[in-house]
């Protein structure tokens, strides 16, 4: 899946690092990016650039490289050649731990933990406090159901969430992601499982999450790409 390219060795945490400041916040930039498995040509010299606050719809047919872009701006990937750059800096040399601690992703399904909704969101952040979750909740729409269950946030949400629609799992995955208050969102076709209900619920959730955030998101839907401030088309790698 989305979160197993890429081993952490424990020396990597770069020098650099707590030397100077980044701004997770800036432009960014894929120079030149192309990235090969074995003899395949995945990307093939792709050069683009995201404005700060930035809403980019990465579109293509399947296999296009639109989840390999995501990849390789979380540093889940490195690219074969050409550089990724942030407000300027070469991700190549921030750690991962550092890298990924400014990003906030949600793929199409990913994991919840057999917990109460409360804990699920708060993972995001440990440190978060009972307001900035029950605020994360009402921004992604989670308290729309968790209102209405005998045990509120308190209620346990079964072995990966099963006791929970694919609608209401992924809007407490959006919760989570909001309280992480990273400046990057990566979404990887978060609605594309969900029927037209949930689809519009996760949609206005997202859109509320994404504001004032540099966010790219690999989608097929249309209604989704219409609200982008631009659109990247890939095709067989370009």
């Amino acid at each position: 899946g989305f979160f197993k390219e890429r081993t952490i060795n424990i020396h990597e945490s770069s020098t650099l690092d707590k030397k100077r400041k980044i701004d997770f916040s800036g432009k960014i930039i894929f120079d030149k990016v192309s990235f090969k498995v074995g003899d395949r040509l995945i990307l093939d010299d792709i050069t683009f650039s995201v404005q700060p606050g930035e809403f980019v719809a990465l579109a293509g047919k399947s296999g296009a490289g639109k989840t390999t872009l995501l990849k390789l701006l979380s540093g889940l990937l490195t690219p074969t050649s050409g550089r990724i750059l942030i407000t300027g800096v070469d991700i190549s040399s921030i750690s991962l731990s550092e890298l990924r601690s400014h990003m906030s992703i949600v793929i199409q399904e990913n994991q919840l933990f057999d917990d109460t909704i409360y804990e699920n969101v708060r993972i995001g952040k440990l440190n978060a406090n009972d307001s900035e979750i029950l605020e994360a909740c009402r921004l992604a729409y989670v308290n729309e159901f968790s209102d209405h269950l005998p045990e509120r946030l308190l209620t346990k949400v079964g072995p990966s969430g099963n006791r929970l629609s694919g609608g209401e799992r992924q809007r407490i995955n959006i919760a989570r992601a909001l309280i992480r208050n990273s400046p990057i969102f990566l979404l990887d076709e978060p609605t594309a499982s969900l029927d037209a209900k949930s689809e519009k619920l996760v949609q206005k959730a997202f859109t509320k999450a994404i504001s004032d955030r540099t966010t790219l998101i690999v989608s097929h839907r249309i209604s989704t790409i219409a609200e982008a401030d631009k659109a990247i088309v890939l095709d067989d790698g370009k």
